[in-house]
């Protein structure tokens, strides 16, 4: 996962703990690349959606400071239309005034689709959300319900 949005161009793959493989896929939405690139990413994350047997769920990175946009609207559909697990992880909560935290979660929750517990409000900065993510993660890879 790169500190730069849109910086992805490939799939990669990590694994962790011996245990399972984090994908990360190009940040299509965001990031800075001529039309044509990020048509090919969008291709190439589709193809991976629907053709991988591994997949046990899906965590969306979203910015904190920001609605969702279009393309995480788009997104967020996409998974449910397909079954795919889903977990929306709002970073940059450190960004954000203590009095705008709620507010953004109920708007991801209203416009995503998502129950509460599907969001989780993140900061790689103060760590704010690092148990909440870890424990998102685990229900997804072993197939319990999103976080």
């Amino acid at each position: 996962v790169s500190a730069t949005p849109g910086k992805t161009k490939t799939i990669n793959f990590f694994l962790v703990n011996k245990r399972f493989f984090l994908v990360d896929l190009p940040g299509y939405g965001y990031a800075r690349a001529p039309k044509p690139m990020r048509d090919s990413w969008i291709e190439l994350i589709d193809w991976y959606l629907r053709e991988t047997n591994y997949l046990k769920g899906l965590v969306h990175l979203i910015d904190a400071r920001r609605k969702p946009t279009k393309h995480d609207l788009e997104m967020a559909s996409y998974l449910s239309k397909l079954g795919i697990p889903a977990v929306a992880v709002l970073t940059k909560m450190d960004k954000l005034k203590k009095s705008q935290c709620l507010p953004a979660v109920e708007c991801a929750c209203e416009e995503l689709g998502f129950d509460e517990d599907q969001i989780v409000p993140f900061s790689s900065k103060t760590g704010v959300g690092r148990k909440a993510l870890l424990e998102a993660l685990d229900d997804l890879v072993t197939g319990a319900e999103a976080a």
